[in-house]
């Protein structure tokens, strides 16, 4: 026995040793990786602005499509500076009916969003621009030019000034809407950048790509102000506050952490939330609500104040679209729209808790990689990955 239990006390010493071993490890790592990426910030800006200078002429920046920016009240550009949300329309039920369909005329599209007025849908794929529609009468009005790869995501600002995208080269790019011109480049990343948000104040960005970080960035300064790693790459991530204090993001390990971007620190973690990849997360307006969507099939409302779920939502033939499905919560925070591998879409009404769901079919058969609600009306917005973008109420 005391033979068993000297050998014992040396194989806990080598387990000591090795944890010891292995936390020096991941500190010269995460050190490393930070000292390459600041590296990278210096030297893939360099690098943009010398390709960009060689492939583009000032006037490829833009495209105009239409001579006139907006038909009926919003025909002019200046209008992007005056955009507010007017007060919130409630929803009695869920759209039903397609009113419009959209050919983007598009290779493959992956993302859209829309202003916080209601008049622009933007999207971004696998052409390297991010196009500008007329949200009312479907007809595209700019094309947003000078990415070097594929568009991943795509944001409005808030006060619908710029247009935000996250590319395939590793980049962010900014537009001036005002101007319709390309603004900045934000290089750092060493990985393809999968999502992008933007403060309301239009002063931080904020970044997650397949490197494993999260970026935080000053649009006036243009360098990035903080880096986070972590452990697993991030899928998705949305803002808790207007000014992306906090922030909460889903990742690969099928795990939701809430991060505090000026430490840079993590505040919680619900670990191994959905069995699957996380493919998004989505928040009410005021923070307080959490949605989350899944490989798995089943989405979830999170109380972000208890961090535990209140609502777990599912269908028997929702399948969501890959590592990048998305799931939208209403304006009035009643129903939560889903986008399925087959191009249906899935709604639930949380006045019933979500216990039942409503499969509205789009007939397209092509994944849906975008929703949107708009603001101000009755009207909700999917595009499905062969570019074709439709309009339901």
């Amino acid at each position: 026995m005391t033979a068993l239990q000297l050998e014992l006390v040396q194989y806990d010493k080598k387990l000591e040793n090795l944890k010891d071993e292995n936390d020096q490890l991941v500190q010269r790592w995460m050190k490393k990786m930070s000292t390459e990426a600041e590296y990278m910030n210096d030297v893939n800006l360099e690098l943009q602005r010398a390709r960009r200078a060689s492939l583009l002429s000032p006037n490829t920046d833009i495209q105009s499509i239409d001579g006139n920016f907006f038909s009926s009240s919003v025909n002019n550009p200046a209008v992007l500076s005056a955009g507010t949300r007017n007060s919130r329309v409630t929803w009695s039920a869920y759209p039903r009916s397609v009113k419009k369909r959209i050919d983007a005329r598009s290779s493959e599209l992956h993302t859209m969003d829309i202003s916080n007025d209601g008049h622009i849908l933007a999207t971004g794929g696998q052409e390297k621009t991010v196009n500008l529609y007329d949200s009312m009468t479907g007809e595209i009005v700019y094309r947003l030019k000078g990415c070097l790869s594929s568009v991943n995501h795509v944001k409005i600002s808030s006060d619908n000034r710029l247009a935000i995208a996250g590319s395939s080269d590793t980049s962010i790019y900014t537009w001036d809407l005002a101007r319709m011109k390309l603004k900045d480049t934000l290089s750092g990343h060493i990985g393809k950048v999968t999502r992008v948000a933007i403060s309301k104040d239009s002063s931080r960005i904020v970044s997650c790509s397949q490197d494993r970080t999260i970026k935080i960035w000053d649009v006036k300064k243009n360098v990035c102000t903080k880096t986070i790693f972590s452990s697993s790459s991030c899928t998705d991530m949305c803002p808790l506050d207007y000014n992306c204090n906090t922030i909460v993001a889903g990742h690969m390990d099928n795990s939701i952490r809430f991060w505090d971007t000026q430490s840079g620190n993590s505040i919680h973690e619900i670990p191994r939330l959905h069995r699957h990849t996380i493919t998004s997360v989505s928040c009410s307006e005021d923070g307080r609500l959490l949605l989350t969507n899944s490989r798995d099939g089943t989405l979830n409302i999170i109380d972000t104040r208890t961090y535990l779920p209140t609502v777990t939502m599912s269908a028997k033939d929702y399948k969501p679209t890959a590592n990048w499905g998305q799931a939208k919560l209403s304006p009035d925070e009643r129903y939560v729209a889903a986008g399925s591998m087959d191009g249906n879409i899935f709604f639930w009404d949380l006045a019933k808790s979500g216990k039942s769901s409503t499969m509205v079919k789009l007939y397209s058969q092509s994944p849906v990689v975008g929703l949107c609600w708009h603001p101000n009306t009755t009207l909700f917005y999917s595009v499905d990955v062969k570019g074709s973008i439709t309009t339901m109420e």
